[in-house]
């Protein structure tokens, strides 16, 4: 999305810029480049779960289309992601099923059976971080 938010900017600033004399369009470009900043600034989440960014700063239960089944849960207080019957499905070359980037000391529970499947490696840890099992 970003990309095509970015070419969009870039046609629309081209297209204008034709229209406007030299001063408006340095004041313009100016614009565009700070708009361009602004979008292209949207920092990474420190941890991701079957494609979606999770919010570290509370209690989060995860959905995605490629969570097939069980339930996962992030909990701050304990800095644990608890995966109970989880079935996590993953089908892009790049894709994890966990990526810890920079959640430190992270700890990752498999509760029950869980089933995670991807093309590349299924957990990234990125940094410190730990695993468990509980029946």
């Amino acid at each position: 999305m970003q990309k095509v938010l970015l070419s969009s900017l870039l046609m629309l600033a081209a297209a204008a810029s034709v229209r406007l004399y030299r001063k408006e369009r340095s004041i313009f470009a100016l614009l565009i480049v700070l708009t361009l900043g602004t979008v292209s600034a949207r920092a990474a989440k420190p941890l991701n779960v079957a494609g979606v960014d999770v919010d570290c700063t509370k209690d989060v239960t995860i959905t995605s289309s490629d969570i097939k089944s069980g339930t996962v849960t992030y909990t701050k207080s304990t800095n644990t992601l608890t995966l109970t019957n989880a079935t996590i499905t993953r089908t892009g070359s790049g894709d994890y099923c966990i990526h810890n980037r920079s959640q430190q000391g992270l700890i990752v529970k498999f509760v029950g059976t869980c089933k995670l499947t991807a093309k590349a490696r299924v957990i990234r840890m990125q940094c410190g971080g730990g695993y468990s099992t509980t029946e």
